[in-house]
């Protein structure tokens, strides 16, 4: 066996461990936004504070490690537009559906990330389109369906206009997922990047929340919305993170698959904070995510970024 084709086998399980772990944690993000909300927080205060505790932890981090010396200047108008196309938008399009839609429903639309990540893939030619994965985001999309026909009645029309903002969320972070793999240098050091990212965005926000009104005090000792809100800002934290990594070494497209393991963790996450039941249908919805998972393979390590 080569040298090449061990490592190869060795990132296909670190892939594999990277993609379940962000996706079982970020699942749990809309539940605590749901929590957060019920509690008195607002879309745009409860953002502002999660990126604000995200570029703290960063800072602190780099100053331990001595990574200041890695922060370019140069990579900060691309910082800014990433955190607001992965970070500002999408969150607050999900802060709002939170006040009317069910979790699940919200959970369920990010499983149109994947869909949207290989079209876009496939339009700049990053990605090839293949028998196997054009199969397992088929399986997907059928999972999604019968998740959301059978438990779930069609929306009013005050609900459609939420419908699109998750939709449009999800659009997001199909093109964050494409932008990382188009702009973003494999070799960068992702800390001082997601610094960038988190501590730009709190630069812009911290006057808009000001003039808004919507900055949240928070209150000591805590209460369900502040540790909802820290919650989410960990997890989002390490989630960041994590696919940054994904999509640099195995591509946008494997990465976006962790939408669907955010749809999956999303239900289990509403059965063990909010004791949801759910019919056979989701648990055979279930079973299709996993199986079109295992279609799905990270780009080969030999293939640099942009090759076919």
């Amino acid at each position: 066996m080569t040298t090449v084709e061990t490592k190869f086998k060795k990132s296909k399980i670190v892939c594999w461990g990277l993609l379940l772990t962000s996706g079982i944690l970020y699942g749990s993000t809309f539940s605590w936004m749901k929590v957060a909300m019920a509690n008195g927080a607002n879309p745009l205060g409860s953002v502002y504070w999660f990126v604000l505790i995200a570029s703290t932890i960063l800072g602190l981090i780099i100053c331990v490690t001595n990574k200041i010396k890695y922060i370019d200047p140069g990579f900060l108008k691309i910082c800014f537009v990433w955190g607001l196309i992965s970070v500002v938008i999408p969150n607050l399009l999900f802060f709002y559906s939170a006040q009317q839609l069910q979790a699940s429903l919200i959970v369920i639309a990010i499983a149109l990330v994947p869909i949207l990540t290989l079209t876009g893939a496939i339009l700049l030619q990053r990605e090839k389109w293949t028998f196997g994965r054009a199969l397992g985001i088929s399986l997907g999309a059928c999972a999604v369906a019968l998740i959301f026909l059978p438990e779930v009645s069609l929306p009013s029309m005050g609900d459609t206009f939420y419908l699109l903002l998750i939709f449009a969320a999800a659009g997001c972070y199909a093109l964050e997922h494409l932008f990382i793999e188009t702009k973003i240098p494999q070799n960068s050091d992702l800390v001082s990047l997601l610094f960038l990212v988190f501590s730009s965005t709190t630069i812009i926000l911290t006057p808009v929340v000001v003039l808004t009104g919507t900055f949240i005090i928070p209150s000591w000792p805590m209460g369900a919305m502040e540790i909802s809100i820290l919650t989410i800002a960990l997890i989002t934290l390490l989630d960041y993170f994590l696919i940054t990594l994904l999509i640099l070494w195995a591509g946008p497209v494997f990465a976006s698959q962790a939408a669907y393991i955010v749809t999956v963790a999303g239900i289990i996450w509403g059965v063990l904070i909010f004791q949801d039941k759910h019919s056979a249908w989701i648990w055979l919805a279930i079973l299709l995510l996993l199986i079109g998972l295992t279609l799905v393979q990270p780009r080969d390590v030999k293939g640099s970024k942009g090759q076919k």
